[in-house]
């Protein structure tokens, strides 16, 4: 069974198994996913908060010996179980800045003593007026001050069943994201395919297109030219971008921007969304940025610190560099 299985497994249980029973298999999960600061708050959920510090402590080092079988040296297990427990600690108090110390399984004995306690006070039938009345009285106060105790167990205890349900969904959503990366770098690895990110300057994308086919006998891919068949523009989009194991992005001044009195070129907005969706996908060591150079032009704030490629007035000029760039994650040899 994988780990997203699991998951759902236990998705399916948490309305109808007690979360006493539901915290062991998330242990082990939290653990598969090193998700260890996760992984020691579970474990506190499943053993009294202790008044006494000193036995706290002594129980944390068990989680720690946990810890270091994982791999963690000594001192960055105690720091992560340290702070662990003081978020923990934030997650079990209650009004009046106490904590309700009562791991799962007491929670659950104790909402259940409450029910019985409840079904004790009902008044029974039969009764005199006057005694009734007083039994009545007595009952509804008896009512009160068990459901008011059971409130606060109950509220402690959906607490505990949010930690546990966004934690699983945390650990789903990242298992999925991987598996998605995995299976793409695998598809890609040997693939030929390579993206070409432009604005409109066609004449530049068509010489990059052109070097790439002759020089290097790679397949570019330009989306215009790809049939839509039916498709939206985002589908056709991850469609063909899913299958290329490099992304070329063309920065050419396109777009007239004005920004107070100033005015200055910049690349389309496709381009820069393209590119971040590449960066995400392939990550930057398959991106380059090839950006003709213009004193009128500006390229965006977050894109000024990474390296690109700048040419005058031919890509042609850059041709050592892409080659380097394309042997360096083996596309060429």
């Amino acid at each position: 069974m994988t780990i997203i299985e699991k998951i759902d497994h236990i998705y399916e249980k948490m309305f109808d198994v007690p979360l006493s029973v539901i915290l062991p298999m998330v242990h082990s999960i939290s653990l598969e996913c090193k998700d260890y600061e996760g992984y020691c708050i579970l474990s506190f959920w499943s053993r009294p908060l202790n008044e006494d510090v000193g036995i706290n402590k002594s129980e944390h080092k068990e989680i720690v010996l946990v810890l270091e079988q994982e791999g963690l040296e000594k001192n960055v297990a105690s720091k992560i179980v340290q702070d662990a427990f003081m978020k923990y600690i934030k997650l079990r108090s209650i009004d009046d800045d106490q904590l309700l110390i009562l791991d799962a399984k007491e929670m659950e004995d104790t909402i259940k003593s409450f029910d019985n306690l409840l079904s004790a006070v009902e008044v029974p039938q039969g009764l005199h007026p006057q005694d009734l009345y007083f039994v009545s009285q007595n009952a509804e106060k008896g009512k009160f001050h068990i459901i008011e105790k059971k409130a606060v167990i109950e509220k402690q205890y959906a607490v505990l069943h949010g930690y546990i349900t966004s934690k699983l969904t945390q650990y789903r959503r990242k298992l999925i994201l991987s598996e998605r990366k995995n299976k793409m770098e695998m598809g890609i690895a040997n693939s030929k395919e390579i993206f070409i990110i432009h604005g409109h300057n066609e004449a530049k994308r068509r010489e990059l297109e052109s070097l790439l086919k002759e020089r290097f006998m790679l397949e570019p891919i330009v989306l215009a030219e790809k049939p839509d068949q039916g498709l939206t523009i985002i589908e056709k989009f991850e469609k063909y971008a899913s299958n290329c194991s490099y992304a070329f992005a063309l920065f050419t001044p396109d777009d007239i921007v004005t920004s107070g009195k100033q005015q200055y070129f910049q690349a389309r907005p496709n381009v820069i969304f393209e590119l971040g969706w590449f960066y995400a996908n392939l990550g930057r060591s398959r991106v380059c940025i090839l950006d003709q150079e213009s004193e009128q032009s500006k390229i965006f704030s977050d894109l000024q610190g990474i390296m690109r490629m700048q040419f005058k007035e031919n890509i042609s000029e850059k041709i050592m560099e892409i080659e380097r760039e394309l042997k360096s994650v083996g596309i060429i040899k």
